[in-house]
Parts: C-alpha cells; structure tokens; sequence
C-alpha cells in the first residue's frame, strides 16, 4: 500500500476570536478562545489520513507540551513512527480571527526547527508533502531522499520565503495560495484567470503541475500541458485558518489513493469549503464534517 508522508510542523494553536483585528500598537480584548493541537505538518497529515490514505508524521516536538500533539495525532489515525523528540519547546502559534472569518498568525518554530534527518523507507508510489516552518534545507534534505526512491514529492510553498532553485527542481507538485504564487512569480495573482496565465510562469520554473488555491474563488489545477478552474462553492464562513491545510491534505491523500490531480483538488475545494463553515482548527473542521 502506498503511503503518505508529511514533514511539517506540530503546534500549539492559541486562537482568538474577536469583532475586528488590532491596529498597530492597539490592545483590545477577544470575544472568546480557544487552544487546540495544529501546525500545518499535522493540519495536512490529518487530512490526509481523512481520506483514508496510510500517513506518517515526520517531525518533532519538544518534551514540555508534546503530548496534545501525540494525542491528536493518535485520534486521526497518523503513524508517529518518525516523530523526533526535541530539547527545543514544542511549536506555538497565536491566531486571531475576527467576524469577517479574516485571521492573522503569527508562529514559533521551536522544535519543528530541530527535525534531524532519518531514513524512512519510500518507495514508488508514496507521497512526501513538505512545508516551510522548518529550515528549507531539511525540506531539501527528505525531498532528496524521496526522490531516490521514486515518491513524488510535494511542495505547499507557506509560510512564503524566496526559495533556491535548486528545492523547486524538487517538487512533482507545487501548492501555494494566490500570495504565495504572486511572490513566487513577481506578477498579480488575484482570480482564476490570472491563475490560470501564470500556468506558463510556473512551467518557465521547471513546475510542471501545481495548484494555486484562490480562497472563496475556487482553485486552479495545472498539470503539464492542462489547466483546469475550479470555482469555489458558496458557503458563508466563519474560520478560514484551517482550510488551506485541509485542501493540501484532502487532495494529496486522495492523489495516493489513485485519483488523478484534478479529481484529488476538485474534492478538496468541496471540503476546504465546508471547514471554513466550522470555527476552529483542521481537525476540528474535519471532524465536524465526518459527524455531520
């Protein structure tokens, strides 16, 4: 059986809900909060394993507060087999999201900058999907190694920060969001269309398939010489921080169990969208819909 990787991060989520974001130097108080496990290396291993792919975490936590991410990780059915312990405190990350589903966060690496290297046995037809809130050359390391052994690895290009080119000759399949693609290319990025014209930017990189996620506007699939739009599905939302993590999630794990890219990212805009209709982190959203 093929497997899904995910070298990524484990944080601490602290969200606060509140009528409107802070001003520069402004104090003001949340309508609520909440703590939850999250990270977007354990958002995306968690909705990976929701589809019902086989999925292993590989990074670290650290030995003050790792066990909400050990027993997350456990109720999602993630394997843990390479999940490192590290002296470094475990990640945290502060979210706040106002009424208008609009959020800002701000992360501490912590351990998930610890992530030593291991060798974990991939093989044709495994999946390796990687973030950026670790050190790029760790990411570069796994790829490496992944690609050595036939697995296609996957690049979610966030948190955003210019990359050597050399890591970009390392990706089967770029995901990055309309910010995330505007920085990569220099250009405006704000719709299907000028998604679906940066196709020939990304193919100039050496992408030959990515995904540009395009939030309430839908998706666009570029794969080799097709480009496909999605468009998004009306829902009104509440918490949008949890959706980019399900969609990478959703579609990678879908892509491992055998469906194409374009039928992998057309179920992940359809529960992308339903988690942006559920407060709360990934797995929360994830399994309010597996209830629903």
């Amino acid at each position: 059986m093929a497997n899904v990787y995910v070298l990524g991060s484990l944080n601490m989520d602290t969200t606060y809900y509140v009528d409107r974001l802070p001003g520069e130097g402004e104090t003001i108080t949340s309508v609520s909060s909440q703590s939850a496990a999250g990270g977007k290396g354990l958002n995306q291993s968690a909705a990976a394993a929701w589809t019902g792919a086989a999925t292993e975490i590989i990074g670290a936590v650290g030995k003050d507060g790792g066990q909400a991410m050990i027993d997350a990780l456990q109720r999602q059915h993630v394997g843990m087999r390479y999940l490192q312990r590290s002296d470094l405190p475990t990640g945290s990350a502060v979210i706040l999201v106002d009424r208008q589903a609009k959020n800002l966060i701000v992360v501490n690496g912590g351990a998930n900058r610890d992530v030593q290297r291991e060798e974990i046995p991939f093989a044709p037809g495994d999946w390796l999907m990687a973030q950026l809130e670790m050190p790029v050359e760790t990411v570069m390391e796994y790829f490496r190694q992944a690609r050595d052994h036939g697995a296609k690895t996957v690049l979610n290009l966030s948190p955003y920060q210019p990359v050597p080119e050399a890591l970009l000759t390392l990706v089967d399949l770029l995901i990055v969001n309309e910010h995330e693609a505007s920085e990569l290319l220099g250009c405006r990025i704000g719709c299907r269309a000028e998604a679906s014209r940066a196709a020939g930017l990304l193919r100039e990189k050496g992408i030959r398939s990515a995904v540009i996620t395009l939030g309430g506007d839908g998706a666009v699939v570029i794969d080799d010489q097709q480009t496909e739009e999605l468009e998004g599905v009306p829902v009104q939302a509440v918490d949008t921080q949890g959706a980019g993590d399900a969609f990478a999630g959703v579609m990678v794990g879908r892509c491992c169990l055998g469906m194409s890219l374009a039928e992998s990212a057309r179920d992940a805009n359809q529960v992308a969208a339903r988690c942006v209709t559920v407060a709360g982190s990934t797995i929360i959203s994830l399994n309010a819909i597996r209830e629903g």
